[in-house]
């Protein structure tokens, strides 16, 4: 048998196998969709709505004992800003902050403040990086609650 004999066989044996295999395939029927009763469907999309805010409130947390310049700053005025959310500045307590390397500032509230004031807690909090490594902020106020 010579070579292009072979090829020739060998493609017919190929496009008899790939219509075979096409002839032979199961054949698909639609998937009926099952009708969700309209109750059922209403609690559905009521669960699904955004919370219950028309303006999410954001908190922009820092440390007080120190916490990075921009990483603060860049939070707050972009959120701002954009005028999407109301932005608040909160400390882990009342007073001054130092800002690494070089700034001071005075938050709006307290985490505490923050607690008393918005008890169903924030839309999002924004995590300033701190200077500090035993740092460890402890977040009894300002929990993200959606």
């Amino acid at each position: 048998m010579d070579r292009r004999h072979f090829i020739v066989m060998a493609t017919g044996s190929a496009v008899a196998l790939a219509g075979g295999a096409v002839l032979s395939s199961p054949v698909v029927r639609p998937v009926t969709a099952i009708a969700t009763p309209r109750d059922q469907h209403n609690r559905t999309i009521a669960l699904m709505r955004p919370p219950k805010r028309q303006r999410p409130v954001v908190a922009v947390l820092a440390d007080h004992r120190g916490s990075e310049t921009t990483d603060f700053i860049v939070p707050w005025s972009v959120l701002t800003r954009s005028g999407v959310c109301d932005v608040k500045t909160v400390g882990t307590r009342s007073g001054p902050i130092k800002l690494v390397p070089a700034l001071t500032i005075n938050v709006e509230l307290s985490t505490m403040d923050f607690d008393e004031q918005f008890p169903t807690g924030a839309g999002a909090v924004s995590l300033i990086a701190t200077s500090l490594r035993s740092a460890q902020l402890s977040l009894t106020g300002c929990q993200f609650r959606p």
